[in-house]
C-alpha cells in the first residue's frame, strides 16, 4: 500500500527553551542547514523561566510575553504553523483560556483547547504541571504507592497551597481542567494527539533521576489517556528535562523531546492508512541533539 503526501504529517517538537535564544538560533540554523521543513512546530512549554510564585505578577508577565514573542518569531522561521501549550515557568496570562494574549499572528495557544489538523485528526492541549514527588524505591505504577507529601517541585498553576503543597490536590486540579476538554475528545470521530507540558505518571519520559527517582508526571493525565486509548494515538510533552525519548502508557506512545535549553528536540512523523478511515498512527519518532 502506498501513501500520498496528504497521508503523512511531520511535527517538530520543541520544549523547555527557558529563554535560551542562543539555542533557538542554533535550532533555526540546524533546520536550514539540514533542510528540515515540518508541517507543524509544537512547543511544549517553559518557554521562559519565571520563578515559582512570580507567574501571576503583571509586570513580569508583560516582560516575559515580549520575550516569548521574540522566541516564537525565530521558531516561525522554521515553520509558521506554531502550536504551543504553556509550562509552569510561563506567564499566568497564557493560562487564561478566553483572554490569553495573541503572542504572534501565527501561533496558537492550545491550553484547554483543540485544533483540527485534518477532519480525522485533532490536537488537544493542556499546559502547566502538577507537583513532583520522589521515591528511593523502584518504579511505581500509581502515585497511591508513594508518599504524596514528599514534594520535590511545586506545580503551577496546579497548586493548592504554596506553603504546603499536596500532590493529590494538585493532580485533582489538573483533572478538573482535563474534564473541560473531555467532551471534545469524546465527540471527535477520528484520532487525537495530546499536547501537554507535564507528562503522564507511568511513562518513563516523566521520570527524573537525581539522588533519587523523581516522578514529575500526572496520574490524571495518565487516566485521561487510558480513557480514550482507542482514539488517542500519542501524547507529546516536555517538563522533564532528562526524560527525553519515547515511552508508553499501555499502547499509547509518549514522546518527550527534552529541553532545547540542553540542545535537545524531536521529530514526530504520523502516517494514515489510506485504506481505512480514522486510522492515524505514529510512524516514527526521532530524538535529535543540536550539533555545533
Amino acid at each position: 500500500m502506498s501513501t500520498n503526501k496528504e497521508d503523512k504529517l511531520f511535527f517538530l517538537l520543541v520544549s523547555d527553551i527557558h529563554e535560551s535564544i542562543e539555542n533557538v538560533n542554533k535550532l533555526v540554523k540546524y533546520c536550514n542547514t539540514n533542510s528540515i521543513k515540518p508541517d507543524y512546530l509544537l512547543c511544549l512549554g517553559d518557554i521562559v523561566t519565571i520563578p515559582q510564585g512570580s507567574q501571576d505578577s503583571k509586570p513580569v508577565c508583560e516582560v516575559k510575553e515580549k520575550e516569548i514573542k521574540n522566541l516564537f518569531s525565530l521558531l516561525e522561521l522554521i515553520c509558521p504553523n506554531l502550536i504551543y501549550v504553556p509550562g509552569n515557568h510561563d506567564p499566568q496570562t497564557l493560562f487564561k483560556v478566553e483572554e490569553s494574549p495573541k503572542i504572534t499572528n501565527n501561533s496558537i495557544n492550545l491550553h484547554l483547547k483543540s485544533h483540527i489538523i485534518k477532519d480525522d485528526l485533532l490536537l488537544v492541549g493542556v499546559g502547566g504541571c502538577t507537583c513532583a514527588i520522589s521515591s528511593k524505591e523502584e518504579f511505581y505504577h500509581s502515585y497511591h504507592d508513594l508518599d504524596t507529601k514528599s514534594i520535590i517541585w511545586k506545580g503551577y498553576p496546579y497548586i493548592d497551597n504554596n506553603d504546603s503543597p499536596n500532590y493529590e490536590k494538585s493532580d485533582e486540579m489538573l483533572k478538573k481542567d482535563l474534564d473541560k476538554i473531555d467532551s471534545v475528545v469524546d465527540n471527535h470521530k477520528g484520532n487525537v494527539l495530546v499536547l501537554s507540558h507535564v507528562g503522564p505518571f507511568t511513562s518513563n519520559t516523566a521520570n527524573s533521576y537525581e539522588d533519587r527517582l523523581i516522578y514529575s508526571g500526572s496520574q490524571s493525565l495518565n487516566d485521561f489517556l487510558m480513557k480514550y486509548e482507542n482514539k488517542i494515538i500519542g501524547n507529546v510533552h516536555g517538563h522533564t528535562h532528562d526524560g527525553q525519548g519515547m515511552g508508553k502508557v499501555h499502547k499509547i506512545k509518549i514522546c518527550n523531546p527534552g529541553a532545547i535549553l540542553f540542545k535537545r528536540f524531536g521529530a514526530l512523523y504520523l502516517v494514515k492508512n489510506a485504506e481505512s478511515n480514522y486510522n492515524w498512527k505514529i510512524d516514527k519518532y526521532e530524538q535529535i541533539n543540536l550539533i555545533e
